[in-house]
């Protein structure tokens, strides 16, 4: 399918399989408890959509855009086909990601922006340059992940585990810079 709009669609506890969208815009839909195979998701925008525990099994999701969406449980290191080995999303805004799994992906350059981010984890990635200003996070963390000339500026909450990831040149705003410290065990009066 190409160049065209979904609006509106609420699948939940389905499979789909080997379909290809190419430009597409998905408006307020929603996939809930579903799993998505061989499929490919190329251009894309989806606004005001739900995602909630989607399984994926060798998929494509190349180009993406996510405006105003909830994102629940998802593990995106598992969004990669036989050909791709990492999705690429353009940006995430003003969206709510809550239980995601960012692990092994490369995702420089990626936008992540006045999002809330709740009890999601970026695990071994590549995050060179990439932009998570304006977020909130909440029991949310970044291990062993390269966050040089990342931009947190007006950030909330983050942790970052300095001992293991890289941040240098990596821009943020204070108070909240002050997180960085928590893993030296000092006390700041």
């Amino acid at each position: 399918m190409e160049s065209r709009e979904f609006k509106d669609i609420v699948l939940r506890e389905k499979t789909l399989e080997k379909l290809i969208f190419n430009s597409c815009i998905f408006i307020n839909c929603e996939l809930s408890f579903s799993k998505i195979v061989d499929s490919k998701f190329i251009n894309c925008e989806f606004i005001n959509c739900t995602f909630n525990t989607l399984k994926f099994n060798f998929c494509d999701l190349i180009n993406a855009r996510f405006e105003n969406c909830n994102l629940i449980g998802i593990s995106w290191e598992y969004l990669r086909s036989r050909n791709i080995l990492f999705p690429s999303i353009i940006y995430i805004r003003n969206s709510i990601l809550k239980y995601n799994y960012f692990m092994n992906l490369d995702l420089n350059n990626i936008e992540i922006s006045q999002c809330e981010i709740i009890e999601s984890e970026f695990r071994n990635c590549e995050l060179v340059s990439s932009d998570f200003s304006y977020c909130t996070f909440k029991l949310s963390s970044f291990e062993n992940s390269n966050l040089i000339k990342a931009n947190f500026k007006e950030a909330k909450n983050y942790y970052i585990n300095t001992k293991n990831c890289k941040i240098k040149d990596a821009k943020f705003t204070f108070p909240e810079v002050i997180n960085l410290l928590r893993d030296f065990n000092i006390k700041i009066e």
